[in-house]
């Protein structure tokens, strides 16, 4: 059986200089609408949600344009299997490299 769970995002374009070299670029950044009102609940807007996001991450926010909104449906069995297969990916690549020479027959 498949279960969906609807989320209603917001992707917000951003301008951003880099702290350490002074760089100026161009990115976006998305939140739920969850997330979005959870900072309004303890008086945050959007911008400065954005603007501690980026801060944390070395960079100062020059501009914040406005949101592009968007409802998307996710499949949560496929996100399950993705996930899933994704870390035995990585568990995988983990043990081959710390284990992978175990049980190689070396000629000699």
């Amino acid at each position: 059986m498949k279960t969906y769970q609807a989320m209603h995002l917001r992707r917000f374009p951003v301008r951003l200089q880099n702290r350490s070299t002074g760089e100026i670029s161009e990115d976006t950044i998305t939140f739920s609408i969850q997330q979005l009102q959870a900072a309004q609940m303890v008086g945050q807007s959007s911008k400065e949600l954005i603007c501690r996001a980026y801060g944390r991450e070395g960079f100062a926010v020059l501009d914040v344009g406005k949101a592009h909104k968007m409802a998307v449906e996710l499949d949560l069995d496929d996100l399950y299997l993705q996930e899933d297969e994704a870390r035995y990916e990585r568990e995988k690549a983990e043990w081959m490299y710390l284990y992978g020479h175990m049980g190689r027959v070396v000629s000699g």
